[in-house]
């Protein structure tokens, strides 16, 4: 397996299925929690990943106000640019 990155994403392809749950229910359901708490949008940094020892992939943003959204991807749900996931 490859040596885990501080933030992998930039270094890894996940399915279509992934991006539309990660776009359409993962970060509205944020977005709407921020909006209701008074939180600036604008402060919202980008999201990272990390490989979890069993090959998953976790996507995760740190929100303001100490708030964390993640979502885990199976390990047959995203690969590295390249494609050597099997490593």
């Amino acid at each position: 397996m490859k040596e885990e990155k501080a933030d992998c994403l930039d270094f890894v392809l996940i399915t279509p299925t992934v991006f539309r749950v990660w776009m359409n229910e993962v970060v509205p359901h944020a977005v709407s929690e921020l909006i209701a708490r008074g939180a600036n949008l604008d402060s919202i940094p980008d999201e990272r990943g990390r490989v979890e020892e069993d090959g998953s992939l976790t996507i995760y943003v740190d929100l303001p106000g100490g708030i964390e959204v993640k979502m885990s991807v199976p390990p047959d749900q995203w690969d590295w640019k390249g494609g050597d996931n099997d490593d």
